[in-house]
């Protein structure tokens, strides 16, 4: 196995395509177009990209990529306040992302394991600046976390886990749509069908309209729905606001894009924004004019897009996202956790301050719940 290392997806040999293919199948957050779309709309001119891969010898055919952003402390991230500098690595996510690894061939165990060696040993020799590195958003079950913790501790730095955020998600195991009604609780079923009354309702007095739309050829339409609907909703502006349209535009020309638009009166009123890949979907945003709230028109696009990747697409799991907004137990289930590992190399003065702050932030936490839990057996007067 071999180290190599790009700046940029378009410097990327051609013969990484099947290895890319193999992503699309996995999850939307590691596909070559929303690694590309975040790049192109919501990187800074100080932002840096990094791309590690490990080849095998023999075809050069990409085995493990980590796909990084230089510096690291980005928006979100735990590590956010702490300004880091130039040598600093972190995983490439956003605010949309509920998920990251490195992107990985079907490899065995053992074939794992050295590649996860490889690159570490890469990184460290090659990358001699690099004294941080934090990979959120990780799954703490998946082969690749423990492999990765045991590579880069052979090379001298120090490991940490830490639990990230939580994400909501259903797994179907082929239900119909109305399997998944039933599956519900009684409260979660009183509330969908609610909402599909007040569907039937205003459809029958010609009030409101329902479409999903997926193609390219509807981009159009979906765009200028989206602007309308997202500029009169409660949601505030988005940090990088061209983010959301260059997905829309990516998953369109992949043939993976959901869009659900509610009209009414005539008028755009709520969208629901998913994302097939594979047998799975990912829900990405919702939003809806705050002058139709009362007619449930937000909950009316989440239910007609689960009916659709349901009974159309055949999906077997849907992912809501990450934070643990309580409307989200209407329509998901299942929560898992997403953990975050950061690697520090200990030498060099970069390095040693970095362990100096994660000593504090330990010190700080293990006081906080101290004094909670003080605070909570302190008897009332």
């Amino acid at each position: 196995m071999k180290f190599v290392s790009y700046t940029h997806f378009t410097e990327l040999p051609p013969r990484y395509d099947s290895f890319f293919e193999r992503q699309k199948q996995i999850s939307l957050y590691l596909t070559r177009y929303w690694f590309e779309n975040l790049l192109d709309t919501s990187f800074a001119t100080t932002d840096q990209c990094r791309i590690f891969v490990v080849e095998d010898d023999e075809n050069c055919q990409a085995l493990l990529m980590l796909v990084a952003r230089e510096p690291a402390s980005q928006n979100g991230s735990v590590y956010a306040r702490w300004n880091l500098k130039e040598g600093s690595l972190a995983s490439l996510t956003n605010f949309q992302s509920s998920y990251y690894a490195p992107l990985t061939a079907d490899l065995s165990e053992a074939d794992l394991a050295a590649a996860s060696r490889c690159l570490a040993h890469g990184i460290a020799v090659e990358f001699k600046s690099c004294y941080f590195i934090d990979l959120n958003l990780m799954d703490p079950q998946s082969r690749i976390y423990e492999s990765l913790a045991v590579a880069f501790e052979t090379e001298g730095f120090r490991t940490y886990r830490y639990f990230y955020k939580g994400n909501w998600f259903e797994n179907l195991n082929a239900l119909t749509f109305a399997d998944y009604l039933s599956s519900r609780d009684k409260s979660s079923q009183k509330a969908l069908k609610n909402f599909q009354r007040k569907l039937r309702k205003f459809t029958k007095e010609d009030r409101m309209s329902v479409k999903i739309m997926t193609g390219e050829n509807d981009l159009p339409q979906i765009l200028d729905a989206y602007r309308v609907i997202y500029d009169l909703s409660w949601k505030e502006s988005d940090f990088y606001p061209k983010f959301a349209e260059g997905l829309l535009v990516a998953c369109a020309y992949q043939k993976s894009l959901r869009f659900c638009l509610v009209n009414v009166d005539g008028k755009p009123a709520a969208l629901e924004f998913a994302v097939v890949c594979g047998s799975r979907a990912i829900m990405i945003r919702t939003a809806y004019v705050g002058d139709f709230q009362k007619l449930s028109v937000g909950s009316i696009a989440i239910l007609t897009m689960i009916e659709h990747l349901i009974n159309v697409d055949h999906v077997r799991s849907i992912d809501f996202g990450v934070d643990d907004d309580a409307y989200k137990e209407i329509w998901v289930q299942n929560r898992r956790e997403r953990w975050g590992l950061t690697f520090i190399r200990p030498e060099g003065l970069k390095g040693r301050i970095v362990m100096l702050k994660l000593g504090f932030r330990k010190l700080d936490h293990w006081m906080r719940n101290i004094i909670k839990s003080f605070v909570r057996r302190k008897p009332s007067n």
